[in-house]
């Protein structure tokens, strides 16, 4: 992991530590409702951002190398839908 990668994840970990220290102070209402919303999305890049590194960098190529869904569902135009 670069240093660039740790200090980020490192940021993450303080935001979400000062939220969750924030949502325990407050009462409930919306400020504690946002505060435990930080805490949340902190947790979740952390967790993308881990996952993304255990991934290989050649899937965005392979993903682009794949035919699409749409139109392998396309049905083939024959030329006799009826229009001039």
């Amino acid at each position: 992991m670069n240093n660039e990668k740790a200090q980020f994840l490192e940021r993450l970990r303080r935001i979400e530590q000062h939220s969750r220290v924030m949502a325990n102070e407050l009462p409930p209402g919306f400020a504690k409702t946002r505060a435990v919303h930080i805490l949340r999305t902190a947790r979740d890049l952390q967790t993308r951002l881990a996952t993304a590194e255990l991934q290989p960098t050649q899937e965005p190529q392979a993903k682009a190398s794949r035919p699409s869904a749409a139109a392998a569902e396309r049905p083939e135009s024959t030329g006799s839908c009826g229009s001039p």
